[in-house]
């Protein structure tokens, strides 16, 4: 995503924009830190994964992991 984002504002500086500054901002800002939470909320399943037992109580750690 970075190297769109990248390849967008050189455009931009070069005066061949296919978007404007702001809207490639705009677009491409939240991206990463998106990208970090969902990164973060896939391990911490992998690990509840892991110690799934089958037991409904283990549906409160998925459900601790959510809210």
């Amino acid at each position: 995503m970075a190297q769109v984002r990248d390849a967008l504002l050189v455009r931009v500086a070069e005066k061949r924009a296919l978007l404007k500054k702001q809207e490639i901002v705009t677009a491409f800002g939240k991206v990463q830190p998106i990208l970090d939470i969902h990164e973060r909320i896939c391990e911490r399943l992998e690990g509840v994964i892991e110690q799934w037992d089958g037991d409904a109580s283990s549906a409160s750690e998925v459900s601790a992991l959510i809210t």
